[in-house]
């Protein structure tokens, strides 16, 4: 990690002009209000198996983490500065769990990590080395019924290695949840990262990305359904400091009831960084004429041969589409259900995992309770 982590009891608690907090104030996500606090949290309980329930091969570790692994891979992406991953670190207070994977390992099919959040608060801090040349696929689901969970996650991903990355969200429609991340991505490796976020009543997100040598390709697609008073909040910053590589985000999130969506990228390419190729782009679909939905990208680009771009839309239902489904039987839920998956599969297109692609649609469709799940 770059920097000395400091202390939270050292870091000035931020307000609205902080970018990060725009949106969602640290005193609306703290687990117990009293700011000053670092609370005693016991830590989720949790498992790896393979995707389809048997047990993991013997060749991949997950075991609690030592101080020497804390030490050796905390992520060079994350904030040591900043308040919630602060927090969070010395929440969790050493006890970590370790996923390393072998260099050269590839897996036959995806591993899931089961997390159970649970009532009253829980914590979990994940670190996940993927050693050089290993190819695997990753997904963790996380439920439960905590008032408040945090999880926080330091990745690397080693040289020439290839990661693809499921996280689904389905905690209860209660739980406040506060998710920081860093990513550390080697020369010539590939990070595909995906989100499905459909639990939760509170949510805040903070996904740091750092792109460390030439070849390097990062992708990010994120699925957001808000219903009700849901709050989901994502900020994302993917930084490229040298030049030669790769980074797309793609995020739709479907508002719907009073539910409030936010999504901020922030993308750096430093100076001299030069022929990286870069861009985001979020989509918000208005289910409802209360619902919110806030997108704001923004490019640091300090190098002149580069490739960056940036966008955001957000729009109703077409009343046209619903209307022919309509026509063809469909009730008028079914028709809304099934526009709302379409355009959040959508954000999924680019995330190369067919297993992973298909595991996360049956969910979704059984979230929105839609008869297609037949």
């Amino acid at each position: 990690m770059s920097g000395e982590v400091q202390q939270y009891s050292a870091i000035s608690i931020p307000n609205r002009s902080d970018h990060l907090w725009r949106y969602t104030s640290w005193q609306s996500v703290h687990p117990t209000g009293d700011l000053l606090e670092v609370p005693i949290i016991p830590v989720a309980e949790i498992r790896l198996l393979n995707l389809d329930g048997t047990l993991p091969p013997s060749e991949v570790t997950f075991r609690p983490a030592l101080p020497q692994d804390l030490e050796d891979l905390s992520s060079n992406a994350l904030s040591t500065s900043e308040i919630s991953s602060v927090f969070l670190r010395e929440v969790a207070a050493g006890r970590a769990h370790l996923l390393d994977i072998p260099s050269g390992w590839v897996g036959s099919q995806a591993l899931m990590i089961e997390i159970n959040a649970l009532e009253g608060a829980s914590i979990q801090h994940l670190l996940i080395n993927v050693g050089k040349e290993a190819q695997f696929e990753l997904t963790t689901a996380i439920r439960g019924k905590a008032d408040w969970f945090g999880l926080l996650r330091e990745i690397s991903v080693g040289k020439g290695a290839v990661f693809r990355d499921l996280i689904y969200n389905r905690l209860s429609s209660t739980s406040t949840f506060v998710r920081n991340e860093g990513v550390d991505v080697s020369r010539d490796a590939c990070f595909n990262g995906a989100t499905l976020s459909l639990g939760g009543n509170r949510l805040k997100t903070d996904l740091r990305h750092e792109l460390l040598g030439s070849g390097a390709e990062l992708s990010l697609h994120v699925g957001v359904h808000g219903n009700e008073q849901r709050q989901d909040d994502h900020h994302f910053v993917i930084n490229h400091p040298v030049g030669q590589n790769q980074s797309k985000l793609v995020m739709h999130s479907a508002c719907d009831g009073r539910s409030k969506n936010v999504g901020t990228g922030r993308l750096v390419i430093a100076e001299g960084a030069q022929r990286c190729d870069a861009g985001q782009v979020f989509k918000n679909l208005l289910l409802s004429d209360k619902a919110e939905a806030d997108s704001i990208p923004e490019l640091e680009v300090f190098a002149d041969d580069v490739s960056a771009a940036h966008g955001a839309a957000s729009a109703p239902l077409d009343p046209e589409q619903v209307f022919y489904l309509e026509s063809r039987g469909l009730g008028p839920q079914m028709a809304k259900d099934l526009l709302t998956e379409g355009f959040l599969m959508d954000a999924f297109t680019g995330f190369k995992s067919e297993s992973l692609v298909n595991y996360l649609r049956t969910r979704l469709l059984v979230h929105l309770d839609c008869d297609l799940i037949e």
